[in-house]
């Protein structure tokens, strides 16, 4: 190691910034504070995204506004323009090509138990240790930066980044937030000036942070996180702090329940917003044992570069004494979209009994000698460990037949006559609820024959129990006995009967 300015001065570019890169904090500590200078200097300006962080940080600094004793601004504020002529061209600095961009938000969610955190550490051990990437790539060493809501550090995290190989003397834990009242648990969706700051001092002191990961993102919205504009709101700052810091910024979250097999991008809990704002969206699901078990990472949305594929890892048990805990090990890439990708490896854990075809076979086994009550199919699915909705979709593969066979009775359901079960004929009602393909909406009871037909539509209200909705006489019912206890009973005159 050089042990003068001169010395390191006298590397070239490429050599220096790498030793830089690779010194860990304590060798840096015995420099001369000279030494440190002249080389986090030129440092700055070796790393041009790190180096305008600071210029940009200086240029705000003389943007804002001073304030009176009042609050009250005593430069009126304005909007900066800038000419696209003087925009200078930037190429994408990748932390991991393709998958991890300084300067960008990322988002990394799936169901509970896919291992999300770990993911985010093992993304951190690789980052400070400058190790390998699963596509084999290696990473340039640097510092990492992290705050967990839900996770212990002394017991879970480091725990974690240990088995994992991280250089923990790089890795920053927010721990928690002073100020005039005294130390307090850090609050993402208040204190995000705070963590501003403190990420500057380490950028200023050459130890800029290449990852800053922020579990759970969610928590950064101070308002309702399902409305657009509060999202947007609290999404917008710590973009522009990615941005500022050349950093990856990589946000931890959850998919809203009972979205299997939709777009992934879509499937994060909460607002829109939180599939709008960032520019890389990552999933995270188990696989199941048909396919092989373990988990599967998988890249949703990239607006930098290709937005398919991902690898297959698991959870690996591993002792870090006096701690049992877990590391990520990686596996082979996959090839296809995320939606593909993630429904394929859902698809059992939707269904805990079997696949939709599974259920098909149960409700024929069920249906097989006549029409079976509503209630009693979902009581049985229940009982046999499927999940109503799959059971549903069976039934609308099969083509099971749902008809109220009167007013005052519940909702059946039948096998159709093609496959063995009794003949049921529809009505007006029935007709109501089949779905043209070629129109999209509801058909019509003009012209109703026996002939097979699109599936049944499920109502929306009664899931194909049975619902004044779903039913016009039912309807018309209801609001005659409605109007009949509404009529005031004849008075009674001189107490004659």
């Amino acid at each position: 190691m050089p042990n003068s300015a001169e010395a390191w001065l006298a590397l070239d570019d490429e050599r220096f910034e790498r030793a830089w890169c690779n010194l860990k904090p304590a060798d840096r500590a015995t420099l001369s504070a000279e030494v440190r200078q002249r080389c986090v200097a030129r440092f700055l300006a070796l790393t041009p995204y790190i180096g305008a962080s600071i210029a940009k940080f200086e240029q705000a600094d003389r943007r804002t506004p001073r304030v009176n004793g009042a609050g009250h601004a005593l430069v009126a504020p304005s909007i900066e323009l800038v000419c696209g002529a003087d925009v200078e061209l930037q190429p994408v600095v990748w932390l991991w090509r393709d998958w991890l961009a300084a300067g960008a938000l990322h988002i990394l969610a799936g169901a509970p138990g896919a291992g999300k955190s770990t993911l985010v550490l093992a993304f951190a051990a690789t980052i400070t240790s400058g190790g390998r990437w699963p596509d084999g790539s290696r990473a340039q060493p640097g510092d990492v930066v992290g705050w967990s809501g839900e996770d212990n550090v002394a017991n879970t995290l480091k725990p974690r980044l240990v088995a994992m190989g991280a250089d923990v003397s790089r890795v920053h834990f927010v721990r928690r937030t002073f100020d005039e009242h005294g130390p307090r648990e850090f609050d993402p969706a208040t204190d995000l000036h705070l963590l501003r700051e403190a990420l500057r001092k380490l950028t200023e002191e050459g130890r800029p942070a290449r990852l800053v990961a922020l579990d759970p993102i969610v928590s950064a919205v101070r308002g309702d996180s399902n409305k657009a504009a509060e999202t947007r709101r609290a999404l917008q700052p710590i973009r522009d702090l990615a941005e500022e810091l050349g950093c990856a910024v990589v946000g931890v979250s959850h998919y809203t329940k009972w979205t299997a097999g939709r777009d992934p991008v879509e499937r994060v809990v909460g607002s829109v917003t939180f599939g709008a704002v960032p520019r890389l969206i990552f999933g995270a699901a188990k696989v199941s044992q048909e396919d092989g078990g373990g988990r599967i990472f998988v890249k949703a949305k990239n607006n930098l570069g290709p937005d398919t594929g991902g690898f297959r890892y698991d959870l690996e048990p591993v002792e870090v004494a006096p701690v049992d805990t877990v590391r990520v090990s990686w596996g082979a890439a996959v090839e296809g979209t995320a939606r593909e990708l993630l429904a394929r490896a859902e698809e059992a854990q939707t269904n805990p009994a079997g696949t939709i075809a599974t259920a098909g076979d149960f409700l024929r086994d069920l249906l097989a000698d006549g029409p079976v009550p509503a209630k009693q199919v979902r009581g049985d699915a229940d009982g046999a460990g499927y999940h109503w909705r799959t059971v549903q979709e069976a039934a609308d593969r099969i083509g099971v037949e749902r008809k109220k066979p009167g007013m005052r009775e519940g909702w059946v359901w039948a096998l159709p006559k093609a496959q063995g079960g009794p003949k049921m004929h529809e009505d007006a009602n029935l007709q109501t609820l089949r779905l043209r393909a070629s129109s999209g909406g509801l058909a019509s009871s003009e012209g109703a024959t026996d002939a097979p037909g699109p599936p049944l539509v499920r109502c929306p209200r009664c899931d194909g129990e049975g619902c004044p909705h779903c039913d016009p006489e039912a309807a018309r019912e209801a609001a005659e006995e409605r109007s009949a206890q509404a009529e005031p009973e004849p008075a009674i005159a001189g107490g004659e009967l």
